[in-house]
């Protein structure tokens, strides 16, 4: 978040040089896919790929792979999942046409109930 918004970065591990900002319009969420050459993140409702030259660790252009209306799940936050093969993605979406619309909680929910069926006698 140093430059006001998050970010995907890379740095090569254990010299910790060679930086390199991956994401363009900011980034969360980053996943290799298993043969290193390619890191995926989310920005905001899309999925970026940026593949990677591993010879050298400078990351390529990313590219949208596709747009999704994810739900955030769990205490960790996290929105999506990419398999090993970077081929597939699991998240949970929810269509905007089937959102909710409002919640209704009812407390003492067995005295509201007997309420209403007497009153109905």
């Amino acid at each position: 978040n140093e430059s006001g918004r998050y970010q995907v970065y890379t740095v090569s591990w254990p010299e910790l040089t060679g930086r390199h900002r991956v994401s363009v319009e900011g980034g969360v969420e980053p996943r290799w896919t298993k043969d290193g050459r390619e890191l995926v993140f989310r920005s905001g409702t899309s999925i970026l790929a940026v593949p990677f030259d591993v010879s050298s660790g400078v990351p390529g252009t990313p590219e949208e792979l596709f747009s999704a209306p994810m739900l955030v799940w769990g205490a960790s936050g996290i929105a999506y999942d990419v398999t090993a093969d970077g081929e597939r993605f699991f998240m949970v979406t929810r269509p905007p046409e089937r959102a909710p619309r409002r919640i209704i909680v009812i407390t003492n929910f067995f005295e509201e109930l007997t309420r209403m069926v007497g009153e109905a006698n």
